[in-house]
C-alpha cells in the first residue's frame, strides 16, 4: 500500500533527516532538491517531473517512474534495479555509475545522459540514446563499452 506524501513534505521530512520514503507516492507534477542518500524502495514516482534533482547514492530499487522526467538531474550512482522506466526521460542526465540491473524499458529516453559505468545486465533496451555517453557502460549481453 503506497502513501501519499507531497514533494513539499518531503522536502521537509528530509532536511530533518529522515532518509526512508520506501512504498510512498509522489502526488506532486514536480519535485526538484538534493535527496543525496535517499531510501524510495517501492516507491511511485510515476509521471513526475524532476529537472534537477539530485538523488546520489540514493536507493530506488522497484520504483515505478513510469513518464517520469529527469532534466539535468544527478543520479550518480543510484540504485534502480529493477524499476518500472517505461516512458522514462533521462534528459542530460548524470547516470554514472548507476546500477539499472533488471529494469523495465520501453520508450526510455536517454538523449544526452552521462553513462558512464551504468549497468544495464539483464535488460532489453528499447530507448532513445542519443549523444548519451557509455564510457565502461556494462550492456546487456554483458559486454563493456569503453568509448
Amino acid at each position: 500500500m503506497y502513501r501519499p506524501i507531497s514533494g513539499e513534505e518531503l522536502r521537509e521530512r528530509y532536511a530533518a533527516g529522515e532518509r526512508d520514503f520506501a512504498e510512498f507516492t509522489i502526488n506532486d507534477a514536480e519535485l526538484s532538491g538534493d535527496f543525496t542518500g535517499i531510501n524510495l524502495i517501492n516507491a511511485r514516482l510515476d509521471g513526475v517531473y524532476m529537472g534537477g534533482v539530485i538523488f546520489i547514492n540514493a536507493d530506488l530499487r522497484s520504483a515505478v517512474l513510469t513518464d517520469a522526467s529527469f532534466q539535468a538531474a544527478n543520479l550518480t550512482n543510484a540504485d534502480l534495479r529493477g524499476c518500472d522506466l517505461r516512458g522514462t526521460k533521462f534528459r542530460s542526465t548524470n547516470l554514472t555509475g548507476a546500477d539499472l540491473r533488471d529494469a523495465v524499458f520501453g520508450n526510455t529516453s536517454f538523449v544526452g545522459a552521462n553513462l558512464t559505468g551504468t549497468n544495464f545486465s539483464g535488460v532489453t533496451l528499447n530507448a532513445s540514446i542519443r549523444n548519451a555517453i557509455f564510457l565502461n557502460t556494462i550492456m546487456p549481453d554483458g559486454s563493456i563499452r569503453t568509448s
